[in-house]
């Protein structure tokens, strides 16, 4: 296809910012490409923006996982407006749901009001700040106006610690080098924010074939160090599952009889 050479540079002009297809963005200045060549962006948090490729839509993309929005979705945020704080962005979605994402860790949660979300961010010690519509960000982007969030030129976005909550669940997994069964320790108290931390306790020290898995989202191989954060969608039951994933156990040698795969339904008090 030929690209016309005065169109470009008059939308160079407009728009006072990088112009590249996406494949070539890498090394640029990540809040100074807000187009390409059929593609607008608000850049939010590297490497997460809000884009479109048609007018009024918006997703925001950027991670290398398929995200997970639910028991059955996944794939970027259809977002209608956001803000930011810290390392979250939340906001509203294209059918009127209220959002929080944590961008270090991926996890995203769903409210029915305004008023549930802005006690969540206040739970995890988060700014209300302002929220608008991607197409008045973008706009503001093309008047040369950088969003509120954006670091000064040439510095980069800060890195915040991770949250730390105040109540943790166990989870102990049974049966060194075959997983038998699994139990919850503590009865789970529903909180409003729908989030939920666990710590999992498995009896053999060298693990490499046991996941877990919170509502159907991507599995995380199991660490006793590590904390794994899950939410509720509303059911007030959390279905867990501890197994070892098809093509883990493809690469062990592991029969698909002989796969190990446990679900439970766990009920919120």
């Amino acid at each position: 296809m030929t690209r016309n050479p005065i169109l470009i540079l008059l939308l160079f002009a407009t728009t006072n910012c990088n112009f590249s297809d996406n494949k070539s963005e890498e090394g640029k200045d990540f809040y100074n490409t807000i187009t390409g060549w059929d593609i607008k962006h608000v850049p939010i948090i590297p490497p997460f923006r809000a884009s479109s490729t048609y007018p009024g839509q918006w997703l925001i993309d950027g991670s290398n996982e398929i995200l997970h929005l639910g028991r059955n979705t996944g794939g970027d945020i259809p977002v209608y407006s956001f803000g930011v704080s810290k390392n979250y962005i939340y906001g509203k979605t294209e059918n009127g749901q209220w959002f929080l994402f944590n961008v270090n860790t991926l996890l995203y949660s769903e409210y029915s009001t305004d008023i549930v979300l802005f006690e969540t961010l206040k739970k995890y010690k988060l700014d209300k700040n302002k929220i608008e519509t991607c197409d008045k960000y973008f706009q503001q982007l093309t008047e040369d106006k950088r969003c509120y969030w954006h670091p000064k030129v040439g510095e980069q976005y800060p890195k915040f610690e991770s949250y730390r909550p105040d109540t943790i669940y166990s989870i102990v997994v049974d049966g060194k080098e075959r997983v038998t069964d699994f139990k919850v320790k503590e009865k789970i108290k529903k909180t409003i924010s729908k989030i939920y931390y666990f710590k999992i306790t498995y009896d053999n020290e060298k693990n490499d074939l046991f996941y877990v898995s919170f509502d159907g989202s991507a599995p995380r191989l199991i660490n006793k160090n590590e904390i794994y954060a899950a939410y509720d969608e509303g059911n007030n039951t959390l279905e867990i599952s501890i197994y070892t994933p098809f093509p883990v156990g493809q690469s062990k040698g592991i029969t698909e009889k002989d796969r190990i795969v446990i679900t439970k339904l766990i009920e919120l008090n």
